[in-house]
């Protein structure tokens, strides 16, 4: 039974490495709204992954058309915001900042974005695929519901890591290339809007 688990967190792992909007997101979340406030994003967006590795495991979709549609529109509508603020706007870091941040849309943002990622999906179906090709996973369902739970464990420790290692570069280099991070991970959002507006308005 530990085996599925294992080999569910390398696979959320791996899978969340490729930079894409989860990616941009969370590095200018970091220097946005702090350490704390990051981690509803962070769970939102490893309890995305579970539902997409329990679908691969099954071989369902998460969710229906008519639902996705509905999603879809709204991940573009962040992914724009989100591109528009980070890329054009000077963000001033968490802790020279007043006031507190809405933990709940830091999550509600987490949950849907990796839905704005087709190849998320993708990916965990072609991996679940080809462990079960191999014999490495079972049909059955407890070990599909661990490779499930490991690959939102895999997400979460990518994601942690990812954090960890922006602060420290940050405190190295200083306010420029927190600046110029930032800006990056609006425009690398801006392109994903792009894309995400382009599958929506021109099927």
């Amino acid at each position: 039974m530990v085996a599925p688990l294992i080999l569910g967190v390398l696979a959320g792992f791996v899978v969340s490495i490729p930079p894409g909007p989860v990616t941009a997101t969370r590095i200018a979340q970091t220097v946005d709204t702090g350490r704390r406030q990051t981690m509803p994003f962070i769970c939102g967006v490893a309890i995305c992954d579970v539902a997409y590795a329990s679908a691969a495991v099954v071989g369902t979709t998460v969710i229906s058309v008519s639902v996705l549609g509905i999603i879809n529109t709204v991940g573009f509508l962040i992914l724009l915001g989100l591109g528009v603020r980070y890329a054009f706007f000077k963000i001033i870091p968490a802790q020279e900042q007043r006031g507190k941040f809405s933990t709940t849309g830091s999550f509600v943002i987490g949950l849907l974005l990796p839905l704005t990622t087709p190849t998320l999906a993708a990916s965990y179906f072609i991996i679940a695929g080809l462990l079960r090709s191999r014999g490495a996973l079972s049909d059955e369902i407890i070990p599909g519901h661990l490779f499930a739970l490991g690959a939102g464990a895999g997400t979460l420790l990518w994601l942690i890591s990812l954090k960890a290692a922006f602060r420290k570069l940050s405190q190295n280099k200083g306010k420029a290339f927190v600046h110029a991070t930032t800006r990056c991970a609006g425009i690398l959002l801006l392109v994903a809007a792009a894309y995400a507006g382009k599958a929506l308005f021109l099927p």
